[in-house]
């Protein structure tokens, strides 16, 4: 079994996320990095002491020795930087979301069909202890025939009013909430259900309308810090899906599942709870071995924790050279399915802004 030597592009998740990761993974070695400047590469590498600081993420793409390139940066830049970490032969992780549009998605599954190297993207709650035990109950029947499904999610960070503009609040840079956590959601439906959603319909809004950037200008905010939907599965189940940057109370993330015979319910407090109709008024709290432990008291982000369920994965997968390590992985082609979905919402968002009070929306969300 041979080392992973890995390479990271992106000093922000990248530093926050995927290096804890990775170092915490027998036989994973981050050997390079790269951010958005040359100063800020060798700052990151003196920091955490990883070996090489790259100017370019094509100089680090063009080192023979990285098996693995990690895409971890802002939207924008993401197609150009799998395409060419591809084209070097690398095995690559990336961020979320993969790409924002669709000529560039259509191109970079093609291009992960045409090689022999994995081609995954970082949707690391499917590799939760939780979100794999609800997929489990979903698949062999536990609640019966599923009929509702609730997703929410909720942060603090846009709610302070003097956050500084960012490339999040620019829509035109791919930035939102829709983007940003619900891309999440809908591969959690891919994950779990695996079907085709109709009649998806959605509402976006900035929350906070201006925001001053670095050097004093208010800007006005074009992107989501909520975004709420509504779909309706192959199979009948209705879905709400909803997320807000600006919430006043705490972090939440809350799962809620209905079915014929039992109903689950997930929540960053009580973890995962289920009721079950032969045992009406009966709560079953299901305590999964495996967890870590700062995840069960809340004291790291489940988003951000998830990875570390994931890394062993990625590093078994290209060290054995053995796939099933990646079995329940989002694969590029994944992505076609959660950009449809994030599209549609956009659609029926601009569609009825005629009736939304925050009309500065209209033309671009």
């Amino acid at each position: 079994m041979k080392d992973v030597k890995i390479g990271i592009i992106g000093t922000g998740v990248g530093i926050r996320t995927l290096l804890p990761g990775f170092r915490n993974v027998d036989g994973a070695e981050v050997v390079a990095i790269c951010g958005s400047r040359f100063e800020r590469s060798r700052y990151f590498a003196k920091e955490y002491r990883i070996p090489i600081a790259y100017e370019s993420y094509k100089e680090l793409c063009e080192n023979e020795e990285i098996d693995l390139v990690c895409v971890a940066t802002p939207n924008n830049f993401h197609f150009e930087e799998i395409k060419y970490a591809i084209c070097m032969n690398k095995n690559v992780l990336c961020e979320k979301p993969l790409v924002c549009a669709k000529e560039q998605l259509y191109e970079l599954v093609s291009l992960s069909d045409k090689t022999d190297k994995y081609c995954i993207i970082d949707h690391q709650l499917r590799f939760n202890p939780y979100m794999i035990k609800i997929k489990k109950m979903i698949t062999e029947r536990e609640l019966g025939d599923v009929y509702f499904v609730r997703i929410h999610q909720q942060s603090m960070g846009f709610s302070n009013v003097n956050a500084k503009w960012s490339w999040s609040f620019d829509e035109r840079e791919n930035g939102g909430v829709r983007w940003a956590m619900g891309v999440h959601f809908a591969d959690l439906l891919l994950y779990w259900f695996g079907e085709q959603m109709y009649n998806i319909s959605g509402n976006m809004n900035p929350v906070i309308t201006h925001r001053v950037d670095n050097v004093g200008e208010e800007r006005e905010i074009k992107a989501s810090t909520f975004c709420t939907a509504s779909m309706v599965s192959k199979t009948g189940i209705s879905i709400n899906l909803s997320v807000t940057a600006a919430a006043l109370s705490k972090p939440r993330f809350d799962i809620d599942i209905y079915g014929t015979k039992g109903e689950l319910h997930f929540d960053l407090d009580n973890k995962l709870k289920v009721y079950f109709i032969d045992k009406q008024k009966y709560m079953d709290l299901i305590n999964l071995e495996g967890v870590y432990e700062d995840e069960r008291n809340n004291q790291v982000s489940i988003f951000s924790g998830s990875f570390r369920y994931f890394a062993p994965n990625i590093i078994r997968a290209i060290s054995e050279n053995e796939g099933h390590y990646l079995d329940i992985a989002a694969k590029f082609r994944d992505a076609m399915y959660t950009f449809d979905i994030l599209e549609k919402i956009k659609k029926s968002a601009n569609e009825n802004c005629i009736t939304n009070p925050m009309q500065k929306l209209r033309d671009n969300i």
